[in-house]
This record gives structure tokens, sequence and C-alpha cells, in this order.
């Protein structure tokens, strides 16, 4: 048997010493994993040392357990460090072994090790998964504490979510499964975790329920300044709910602790609880007490934010007794040490206080331009609207000004009256003679301009139409044609790792497309030679039209649009060209599907007038409609209606209408009963002269049509579990999205976003490395969406790549001021498109080294040119400011930066390949790796200067990432 590990106090070398002289056995293992156990709390990197050895002993064992609880441990380790990468990296190597080898336990820790990882990375869903099935594979084994902690995970995770009954019932779970195994202790973080549900649900008395019973917990643990920070937080809660003596008793039991034992900090914060406390009793002597001392504290420590708040705060005391010189001083002080320390908070406060001081000192404007200034500072913390006073305020600022300019204008308005009287008494006789002539001159001459420029206007609109269209239609071309042409290509090379008959699909798909696109052009062409005749044949009207309105149902449920059609089932015999009916009805519904949202709603109707001379066809959507001025205008050639961001080639409607009028009928627009548009066409009934009985059934062309493309999903097929670039492609066109996700699927994790709204949406979720856009898209166009990415501070870094049709001088410049990285004209090669992505990615990767070196950036040194440099420079300058406040973590470097925790995460680690948790911690060691040099004090005092409470924790920190410990660094310089 290995030695006894029960003690404390072992001795890790003499242990390992012992070990090494033991011959290679199980029981060296087990004894190696126990001397892991015992030393990672104080030497993780000596831990995982002894790990790998492990490993290395077991396969030369042939012993899977022993391996498998060491690489389980490994990954654990890794996780706690904070080292998220290499932990889950770690755990996929654990998970494949332990499946193999079926170490069922083993399997269900790593993958709670990975869930951890993967919450700390922001990728919910991944936790949620590993999580789950952790319990799944502990279901039939006894080990309630494991499975406690899993409970515990889960209810962390879904309170993240704002899933809060689902939060509830795993935090309660985990409750009831560690108070049955007896430990208590581990039930603490838990029952605060309930309060802290509850009180987010607004139920303040059963947070504090839960609150007292983790106060019972901790009456245990004898922590005196976990007490301290616990009553003052309760007093804090009490506070909200307006129970003033509560939140009293519980700020005062904090004070005592705090006096007794000399806690500075926590001194500070709690002084500023009790001295609001008092003020909200009525004890102005009591809050003057409080916030005086909180104030003396705040500049021993030069806590800049607390001397901001404490400043403000007697301010707002001073103002209340009316003694507006001191509240003036007192604010003043507080604005510039808010300004120091670039808090928002704080600035809020102060601003308030000290444009309501001016404004009682009649400095009106000086009261304005601070009340600006206060809600800029408001809207930035608390993402309001602009405040409705400022306009009160603007305009009392403005009366005086105003009442004098406009007693001017009314003084030089009269003069001007009685000298133009004067001027026109004396001038009258001889203008008299002449006005006649003159206005009848003017008149002529005013005619023949206005005519001269309606001609010019119109010569300019029709210019305009045609170059729009002629832009238009040559990116209606180049779509199709990419789609034809790449396919090919891919084919000829047998470079494609689909199907080669879904790629021959999509070729067929849109050669039809192109096909319409020209046969539509011919028609035009040959309605203004006037050699598109008509050939009516004997028709069953109905049938006709079920066969064509049939053919957009599956284009009706792959966008979500309830398609209504009321088509008589008896037989409707007309005279008709089916060509032409076939092209107006198809041309009708695919114009209703392209501007209908999904769930919308599409209806289309077959009838004759009342009289039973004409036919009636009715197409109604529920989409944007038409509005009136523009009705007859969707008409006219060329036009496309801008703004809609709905690509066309403005001949749809136009062509329609030629074959309407060629067919002796008329077509209208008006409102549709679902509240979008609405065109009834009336074409005469013509009874068939010919005896022939039969009509032959019609099979229309347009069940062919180029709009049932494809499905696709969102992302690619490895998109679960991938450790690929993540490629963001923004494309409405769903055969383009299925073929670049066909052909980059194996080097990137491909997710499609259908238009530029949702594809900013996804982008400020995924922090995708690298987009690819489209630039003519329905609601948001490829230009919108680059402006938008580009003002993000979230994803200003991402690589956008622009497909276009249009690849004008012009629309390239366009693209480089909103921030287009790369410009892809249609069709494209796909060779070049795949060296352009692994360029920009390089690119990239570069950036992150240069960026890497966190360091060099410091804040008072830097002089950022790039968005990113900029960037970068304000969480460096945000560090420093909070250098010594242990408190300040990811969360209130995020809220400084007016960021979400995740996209503060997701930002820097692809800028610089670190965490915001690393990047903190290297900033404060290299602080602290000056101060030692320059002699500022010894290692404890240095450790406090840069927001280290423990001395021992940072001597580990500061060797970790020097190689020295802090002593061989004191006074070098």
């Amino acid at each position: 048997m290995g030695p006894n590990l029960n003690s404390q106090s072992v001795n890790v070398d003499s242990l390992q010493k012992a070990l090494a002289s033991q011959p290679d056995n199980k029981d060296k293992v087990e004894a190696s994993i126990q001397i892991a156990e015992q030393i990672e709390a104080a030497n993780p990197a000596l831990a995982r040392k002894i790990l790998q050895d492990v490993i290395k002993l077991s396969e030369s064992l042939d012993y899977p357990q022993g391996k498998g609880m060491a690489i389980r441990m490994i990954t654990e380790y890794f996780m706690r460090d904070d080292r998220f990468t290499e932990s889950l990296e770690w755990g996929n190597i654990g998970l494949e072994f332990c499946q193999i080898h079926q170490l069922t336990q083993n399997e269900a820790m790593i993958r709670s090790s990975m869930a951890s990882a993967y919450q700390q990375l922001y990728e919910y869903d991944k936790a949620l998964l590993n999580n789950h099935r952790s319990l799944k594979l502990l279901a039939s084994q006894n080990v309630p504490l494991q499975r406690a902690d899993i409970y515990h995970n889960l209810g962390d995770i879904h309170f993240h979510l704002s899933n809060y009954d689902s939060s509830l019932y795993y935090l309660f779970e985990a409750i009831r499964l560690r108070k049955k195994a007896g430990d208590l202790n581990k039930a603490t973080p838990t029952l605060f975790m309930v309060a802290n549900v509850y009180s987010h649900q607004g139920d303040h008395g059963l947070a504090l329920d839960y609150i007292n019973q983790a106060f019972e917990a901790l009456d245990t643990l004898r922590n005196i300044r976990a007490y301290s920070g616990a009553s003052t937080v309760k007093g804090m809660i009490f506070q909200r709910m307006h129970r003033y003596d509560s939140a009293h008793y519980y700020g005062s039991r904090a004070y005592k602790i705090n006096q007794t034992y000399d806690l500075q900090r926590p001194t500070m914060f709690n002084c500023w609880l009790m001295g609001v406390n008092a003020k909200a009793r009525g004890d102005t002597t009591g809050a003057y007490a409080y916030f005086r001392q909180g104030l003396e504290v705040a500049k021993e420590l030069d806590y800049l934010g607390q001397l901001a708040i404490h400043s403000t705060q007697l301010g707002w005391l001073e103002f209340g007794t009316g003694n507006i010189a001191s509240a003036k001083q007192l604010a003043l002080n507080g604005y510039e040490y808010a300004r120091e320390a670039r808090t928002t908070r704080e600035m809020v406060w102060s601003t308030e206080l000290l444009y309501k001081i001016y404004d009682r000192l009649g400095e009106t404007q000086k009261a304005y331009d601070l009340y600006k200034e206060h809600i800029i500072f408001k809207d930035s913390l608390a993402g309001k609207e602009k405040n409705f006073h400022l306009l009160e305020l603007e305009k009392q600022y403005r009366t005086a000004e105003q009442q004098k300019k406009i007693a001017q204008n009314e003084v030089y308005i009269l003069q001007e009256k009685a000298s133009r009287q004067r001027l026109l008494n004396i001038s009258l006789i001889v203008i008299g003679l002449l006005i006649g002539i003159f206005l009848i001159n003017r008149y002529r001459m005013r005619i023949q301009k206005q005519q001269a420029e309606a001609e010019a206007q119109k010569l300019k609109e029709i210019n305009e139409l045609k170059s729009a269209f002629f832009a238009n239609i040559s990116h209606e071309f180049r779509t199709p044609l990419s789609l034809i042409l790449s396919p090919v290509e891919q084919l000829i090379d047998q470079k494609s790792n689909q199907n080669p008959d879904r790629y021959l699909q999509m070729i067929r798909r849109n050669g039809q497309r192109l096909l319409q696109l020209v046969n539509q052009l011919l028609d035009l062409s040959k309605l203004e030679s006037g050699k598109l005749q008509l050939h009516p044949k004997p028709l069953d009207l109905n049938a006709f039209a079920r066969a064509i309105t049939q053919s957009f149902e599956s284009l009706a449920v792959r966008k979500s649009i309830q398609y209504r059609t009321h088509i008589p089932s008896f037989p409707l015999v007309t005279t008709a060209d089916g060509d032409i009916l076939e092209k107006i009805l198809s041309n009708l519904l695919s114009n209703a599907f392209k501007f209908t949202p999904e769930e919308g709603i599409i209806r289309c109707a077959i009838s004759t007038t009342p009289d039973e001379k004409n036919i009636l066809i009715k197409v109604e959507d529920s989409g944007p409609g038409i509005a009136p001025e523009k009705r007859e205008a969707i008409f006219e050639r060329y036009f496309s209606e801008s703004g809609n961001h709905i690509p066309g080639t403005g001949i749809g409607l136009a062509l329609t209408k030629e074959l309407v009028l060629l067919h002796g009928g008329s077509i209208s627009v008006q409102n549709g009963i679902d509240g979008g548009a609405g065109f009834h066409v009336q074409i005469p009934l013509e009874t068939p002269k010919t005896t022939e009985t039969t009509i032959s059934s019609w099979d229309p062309k347009s069940n062919r049509h180029a709009t049932e493309t494809a499905p696709t999903d969102n992302t690619s097929q490895n998109a679960s579990e991938s450790k690929l670039p993540i490629l963001l492609l923004v494309e409405d066109n769903r055969d383009m999205q299925q073929f670049i996700i066909g052909h980059f699927s194996k080097d990137y994790e491909v997710h499609t976003a259908d238009d530029g709204k949702e594809g900013l949406e996804m982008a400020k979720i995924l922090t995708p490395d690298l987009i690819i856009t489209d630039l003519l898209m329905p609601k948001v166009d490829g230009l919108e969406l680059t402006e938008a990415l580009r003002q993000d501070t979230a994803t200003s870094h991402i690589p956008v790549v622009m497909l276009t049709g249009k690849s004008e001088k012009a629309d390239r410049i366009a693209g480089i001021k909103t921030g287009v990285d790369a410009y892809v004209s249609k069709p494209f090669s796909t060779e070049e498109l795949e060296s352009l992505l692994e360029n920009l990615q390089d690119k990239q990767a570069r950036l992150r080294e240069q960026f890497g070196q966190v360091t060099q950036f410091r804040a008072s040194a830097v002089n950022p040119e790039s968005v990113d440099e900029v960037f970068l420079h304000k969480v460096l300058e945000k560090i420093e400011d909070h250098i010594d406040d242990e408190y300040f973590g990811v969360t209130e470097l995020a809220e400084t930066l007016s960021l979400s925790r995740s996209q503060l995460h997701r930002k820097l680690k692809a800028l610089s390949g670190k965490t915001p948790n690393a990047v903190i911690r290297e900033i404060r060691l290299d602080r602290a790796k000056e101060l030692l040099e320059k002699g500022a004090g010894n290692a404890s005092e240095v450790a406090f200067m840069v927001g280290f409470s423990s001395s021992s924790y940072f001597s580990k920190c500061f060797k970790e990432a020097f190689g020295k410990p802090p002593s061989e660094f004191m006074g070098r310089e």
C-alpha cells in the first residue's frame, strides 16, 4: 500500500521521494492522485505535473481507471484556474477516453467541469447540455454531493438566462441533496443564490428568509469580513424596502465590526448606507456624521469614487438646509473627484446636484450645460431616453434672448413698413403705368421656365430610373450566374464534398431563374415593337389557376406564410392565352411572397364579376402596402421603390399591366383586407366558339419558378461541437447559402442569417471571426449592416467581406467608407473567396499577437489610432483607475465600458486572445512589479496597492507571472 495521506501537514517532497522508490503499481497511482488533491490549492502547477505523470504510469500499467481520474482532475483544475480553453481541451480528451473504457462516473464529472467552463465562456447551451448529460450518467449512482453541484450549476445558468422558475427548481434540488448528505457548509452559496433570485423577482420577503438561512450557516464559518459585508447587504435590502429601523440595525452591526477590527474599506461603504438611512429617517445630524467619516476614510485611502459619493451627499444635506455656498463647494469637489475617477454613476449624482444649485443661484447657462452633461451620463448609465425636462430648461434659458430679438424685430418691421409706404406713395403713379406689362412678361417667362424645368426633371427621372434598372437587373443576373458557374467549377475540378445531384438541381433552378428574367426583358421588347400577340385557346380557368397557385405552396410553408386560395371546384371555361395568364398570375403571386413577412397572410381568389362578363383575379397580402401616391407609379417601367431593401428589376408589375391590357383587361391596386396591398385584375370572359367538350389540362411553367430554393439550416452541420473559426453568412438567397455552407463547412463553423437585421443580431450574439454579407437584402442592406457593426464596440473588430453584383467604383467607395474589408463581385471564384478569408484570418491573428502584449498599451503611454486600439486603451485605463480595488472585476469593468459581461469577454478574447480576468490580473501584477522596483513598499503593502487582499495569493500569482517571488524585485531602481 502507498503512504498514509490522511494528515493535512504531509511533506510533499518526502512523499514524492517515497513514491519514487516504490514499484510501479496501482497503489502508486492512487497515492499520487491523493498528493495532487492535497497540494492543488497551494500549487496547482505541481499538482497538474503529478497528474500528468499519473497518466503515463496508468498507461504503462494498462490501468484506465487511474488515467480517467487524472484527466478528470486536470480538467477541473484548469477550470478553477480560469484557463477555460485548456480545461475544455483536456475535457474532450477525457470524454473520448472514458466513453471507450466505460468510466461512467469520471465521464460525468468531466462533463460537469466542462459545463462550468462553457458557462464562463457564455456558451450556455453547451453548459446546459453537458450538465444534463452528467445528471443522466449519475442517475443510477449514489453520489448526492456530485449531483448537488450539478444542480447548483444548472440553477446558476438559468438565473443568468432569467429563467427564474427553472433556476429555483434546480437550486432547491441542490439544497435538498446537500442537506440529505449533511453538507450544510456547501449549501450556503446555494441559499444566497435563492435569495438573489427572489430579490430579482421583487419578493423581498422570501429573499430575506433565505439570506437568514445563509447567515445561520455563515455563523459557523467565523469569517468576520464576510459577516460585515453580508450585514451591510442585508441592510441595503431593508433600505430599499423602506424598513429604515431594520436597515439601521444591520448597518450598525456591520459598523461595529468594522470599527472593532479596523476594516477601513468596509467602513467607507457602510458609512454610505448609514448616512443615507439616517437621512431617510430625518436624522440630519447622524447623516452629517456618517458622511463626514466616510469622506475621511476615503481621503486616507485616496478612493476617488467614494470621495465623490460622500462629498456629493454632504452637498445635498447643505443644499437642503439652504446653505448654498457650502453646498456648491462640496458639489464641485464631488464633481472633480468623479471626473478624475471617470465613474459614470458618481458623475450622474454630482451633475444633478450642481445643475440644481446653479439653477437656484439664477446662473441659467451653467445650469443648462450641467443638465445636458447630467443627461448624457444618466443615459449612459441607465440607457434611458432624453428627459423632457431638458426642453423646459432650454426654453427657460432661451426666453430672455428670444423676447429681446422679438422686440428688435417688431421695431425693425415697423420702420420697414413706414419706409415702404412712403416709397409706394411716391412711386405709385410711375409704377402703375408699367406694372401691367411687367406682370404679363413675368408670367410668360415663368410658364416657359416651368415647362423647361419639367421637361428636364422628367428626363432626369427617366435616366435615373433606367440607371437604377440596369444596376438592379445586373445584380439579379449576377446571383443566378454565380450559382451556376461556381457549382460547375466545383464539379469540373471535383472539389465538391456534396452530392453532385444537389449541385445540378441548384444549377437548374438558377438557370430557370435566369431564363425567366431574360423572358421578361424579351416580352417587354416585343410589347414595345408590337410583336407580342395573343394565342387564345379554350381553357378551364379554375383548373389552370389551381395548378399555378399550388406551385407556391412549398414556398409558403418555408416562409411560414398563411397561404389561402379560393378557387371554385366547377369548371370555368374561357378563351384565353394560357402563357400570358400564367405570367400575370405568377408575377402577382411572386410579388406578394417577396413583400410578405414571415407569419403573414396571402390570399388568392378567382371569380367572375356580378354581370359574369369578366374574370376577376384577386391577390392580396399583409405586407407593408403601397402608399396612395405611389399606386400609379408601381406600374411604370423601371420603377423600384427605394428604402424597402428588397431587390428587384422594376419590370415585373409593368410587364403584368401590359399583359393585362393586351388581354383587353384592367388592373388596379388598393388596400388588402389584411392591411397590405391588394391587386385586382379583370379580364373579359369569352365563351369558346367551338364545340370541343374536352379542355386539355394545363402544365404551368411557373411550377418551376425560381423562388423555390432549397431550405437551409442556420448553422453548418459541424457547428454544435466545432472549434473552427466562426463564419457568419448574411445572404437572402437560400441557394447561395447552401453553396457557401457546402464549400466552407470543413474549415469554418458557418452560421447564416436571411437579412441584414437578423445578421446584426446574430453578430452581437456570436461575435464571429468573419462575416460575409450580400449587398442588396431585405430590411437592412449590406452597407447599413457594416456601418452598424463598426459603430458597435462589441463587433467593430470583425472583418466583413461584401458579395455583390454592383461592383462600380462608387459602390466600392461607399463600402470602404462604412468599413467593408473586401469586395467580391458576382459571379465569384470560390478559390478567390477562400484565399481572401484566409488572409483576413492571418491579419486578425497578427492583431491578436500585437494586442496580446497588453502591457505595452499602458494607458499612460498609448496614443491610440484604430478603433480597437481606442477600445484597448479604454480597458487598460479603467483597470488602472481601479487598480487598488479588490472588488473591481469583470462585471465592474464591463459596466464602466457600457458592455455586457459576455460582450466584453468575446471582444477581449478576439482582440488579445485573453480573458478579461487574465487582462485584469496581468495589469495588476505589472503595476506591482513597477511599485516593488521603485521601493514603494514591501510585498504585502504592494499587494494591497494593486487590489490583492491576500498577500500569499499575490506572491503565488506574481511568481507564476515573472518566475521569481516579489522579494527579488524590491528596490531594483
